[in-house]
């Protein structure tokens, strides 16, 4: 992708993991999705999807997620959602380091995922 102009990742960027959801973070499940992605105070640390083990009892993209964490990891990871706020983290102006505006996010999150 960086041959191409088409995307680079800075070398310093912190990974992004998918893991099973530790029961103390399992407790969280019924809030929605379990994401640690960064914020202001922490763009060096690495971020976490946290998800269950595969179950027929998991609601339909928990259990994509669990049987196949591609889409998950384009769509939440990098390119996606943990990509953009680690850059936005990183932005020297206050007012872009701070703004989030959810439709861009998400649609940044659906074009990974295409």
């Amino acid at each position: 992708m960086t041959e191409h102009e088409i995307l680079t990742v800075p070398s310093d960027l912190p990974h992004w993991k998918i893991r099973p959801a530790p029961d103390y973070v399992a407790a969280f499940d019924a809030f929605g999705e379990l994401d640690d992605f960064t914020g202001p105070s922490r763009v060096r640390q690495d971020g976490t999807r946290w998800i269950q083990p595969p179950s027929s009892d998991l609601p339909y993209f928990w259990k994509a997620y669990a049987q196949d964490p591609r889409t998950t990891g384009v769509h939440e990871g990098v390119p996606g959602h943990f990509f953009q706020l680690s850059l936005s983290c990183r932005n020297p102006d206050p007012i872009r380091r701070q703004y989030y505006d959810s439709g861009a996010n998400e649609g940044i999150g659906f074009y990974a995922e295409r």
